[in-house]
């Protein structure tokens, strides 16, 4: 998967996400151009799921 639309209007390419931060009850992803992505809730296991994954070594 490249990209997704992690909330409404803004998405992002998956492989710029560096992490995934909560900020009271909302969650944002921050990208490596220092961009921060708001995050669903429906969306935030999809985006948690695939850093976890691209973290893991091969």
């Amino acid at each position: 998967m490249e990209g997704v639309q992690c909330h409404r209007s803004p998405g992002g390419r998956l492989k710029h996400c560096r992490r995934i931060s909560s900020c009271g009850s909302a969650y944002v992803c921050e990208m490596s151009n220092g961009d921060a992505v708001p995050v669903s809730r429906r969306k935030y296991a999809l985006v948690r799921e695939w850093l976890d994954r691209a973290s893991r070594p091969t």
